[in-house]
This record gives C-alpha cells, structure tokens and sequence, in this order.
C-alpha cells in the first residue's frame, strides 16, 4: 500500500486533521506494512538481525559474514598498494595504464614495465625510445633482469642487474629476423 500521510491540519490546534485515533491507525498501518516488508511475514512481529540481501541489506551481522554473502572475496579487505599482500591500482608498476619513465635502466627494482627516452645505461648503438620488462627474481632477489625492445626499430636486448646497482651484466642482443639476415650457407649475418 502507499504511506498513510497523517493530516496536522491547520496550525496551531490542528482545525480539520486526523483525530487520534485515526492519525494512530494510520502510524500503525505504516509500521505494520514495513515489519511486513522486512519480515517477510504478513503481521511479522520481529525484525531479522540481518537486513536479507533481497531487501537490500548484506544478509550478515558481521563485517566478515557480510563479505562472504555478498561475495567479495579477500580483495574487500586489502589495502591498495604494490607490495606483497595488497592489491594493486591500474597503473601500478606499468599495468594497465602508461608506464613510468626511467632516466637510467640500472634503477630497477620490483617486477614492472618501465619506458625510457634516451635512458643511461641503454643498450649500445642506439639512443632511442624503450619498452622495458624488469623481472625481479624470486630465487635469488638481488637481481632484476631487465628486457628492453625499441619503440622505433628492432632491437631487442637484455641484461641482468643487481638492485642495489652495484654491478650489472653486459647487454646482450637479441638477433631475430629483423635484424639479421641469412647468407647462402644459412648463417645469419647482423644487418
């Protein structure tokens, strides 16, 4: 049913509204229909210590218990961030989004996607733009392996370097069929 809207009448004495008795019948019939509402129960008495989903409530009286009937999973209670046990934003370490900039490609650190203009310590023979994939070993987490692929051509090197900076390999190339070219004999010969 619609609300029951009890008449006031006009002020001060009320001149021409509900007398009491059917201003409170009205406030019953209003009360009732809710009980009725959230029970679910016509003439429901009790209200439910749990606002039931369907009613738009989370169907638990604990914040753990509301989780699991809303199915939220642990992600609910996580803290954004990057580091272990926290969940990450868009754009952390590069993914999903434009990935940060490095100056110098021995600033590595965790697992990320990195870019780089002009970068020091860049591969050699090209001063170009970047794409870099740093991977963090679990077995031994001094070291980042850093791939770096060229925005514009086709070089593709790695290396492997300490996080703490304190040495790094040298950069190795990555021939493909780009790059190379095949002689009579079959071998490849750098273009």
């Amino acid at each position: 049913m619609s609300k029951q809207n009890i008449n006031l009448g006009t002020a001060p004495a009320g001149a021409g509204g509900d007398d009491r008795r059917s201003a409170w019948t009205k406030a019953i019939a209003n009360f009732n229909e809710l009980y009725d509402w959230l029970t679910g129960i016509s003439g429901g008495t009790t209200l439910p210590a749990a606002l039931p989903l369907a009613k738009g409530g989370t169907g638990a009286t604990t914040a753990a218990a509301a989780r699991t009937a809303l199915q939220l999973g642990d992600a609910a209670t996580k803290t954004v961030g990057v580091a272990a046990g926290q969940v990450m934003a868009v754009g952390a370490g590069g993914l999903l989004g434009v990935a940060p900039s490095s100056t110098n490609l021995h600033n590595v650190g965790n697992t990320e996607f990195r870019s780089s203009a002009s970068a020091s310590n860049s591969p050699p023979g090209a001063a170009g733009f970047y794409n870099l994939t740093n991977i963090r070993a679990g077995v031994d987490s001094r070291w980042t392996t850093v791939l770096a692929q060229e925005v514009v051509g086709y070089r593709l090197a790695f290396k492997t370097v300490a996080v703490d900076q304190s040495s790094a390999t040298n950069w190795s190339i990555i021939y493909h069929t780009n790059n190379t070219t095949r002689a009579a004999d079959g071998t490849l010969k750098a273009i």
